[in-house]
């Protein structure tokens, strides 16, 4: 049953499984082609054919969802990112999806004067059985407000006024996708097996209404958009 986005939304109920549907095939907020990006974030077409293979089976969540119900429950999902983030990994990366999670909240140490230092996490790890290779994904899900429009993505803001997405898109290439080239991290690999990085970044921008924008280069052309006011406006 290969169904889009558009045909799929208004046949789930469940407001988890209707956000786990918008997780897999929503449009990122990058722009996979973009000279910056290339090859390193998880495309449109990607999505909305992970979205196509999984409709059956979001189906059928949506028809029995107390399971999922019940783990959500349980977890400490208050948090957005941890939200997101149960529902990729407990109900569709680990045995729904095309590619196997092999782990995830990967710690990557290093042993300095007898003590372990933290380097860094990773999202996720999978298995990529088409290229027998391991694909390290960092995921976000966002939601920014413009308010300069000259300050370019760094003009986004999120809850606070040090979440930017310009910093959050550099922190993601430069320093969580960077993870996987250290020796520390090269070891917990399997031996002989590529890593091949990506940036799998969902969420929505919100522009300041009655007003017209060009898009800012980087960012997906079809990214979802929303229109944000001043109270009293």
């Amino acid at each position: 049953m290969a169904l889009t986005m558009n045909e799929l939304m208004p046949r789930l109920r469940n407001p988890h499984v209707r956000a786990l549907a918008w997780l897999i095939g929503s449009p990122g907020l990058l722009d996979a082609e973009h000279e910056s990006y290339r090859g390193y974030v998880v495309s449109d077409e990607r999505c909305a054919w992970m979205l196509a293979n999984a409709a059956p089976w979001l189906l059928e969540l949506d028809a029995m969802p107390d399971e999922l119900i019940r783990m959500l429950a349980e977890g400490n999902t208050r948090r957005l990112g941890r939200y997101a983030e149960m529902l990729l990994t407990r109900y569709w990366l680990d045995g729904q999806s095309r590619m196997p999670l092999l782990s995830s909240n990967l710690a990557v140490r290093r042993e300095v004067g007898g003590k372990k230092e933290t380097l860094g996490e990773v999202d996720f790890l999978l298995h990529d059985p088409r290229y027998n290779r391991v694909v390290h994904w960092e995921i976000a899900v966002k939601f920014y407000l413009l308010t300069d429009t000259k300050q370019g993505l760094d003009g986004f803001v999120g809850t606070n006024n040090n979440d930017r997405l310009a910093r959050k898109v550099d922190k993601v290439f430069n320093q969580q996708l960077k993870l996987m080239e250290l020796p520390e991290a090269q070891a917990i690999l399997p031996p002989n097996m590529p890593v091949k990085p990506e940036a799998f970044i969902k969420g929505i921008l919100f522009y300041p209404i009655a007003q017209r924008f060009a898009n800012m280069p980087g960012l997906n052309p079809q990214h979802q958009r929303g229109w944000w006011l001043r109270f009293g406006a």
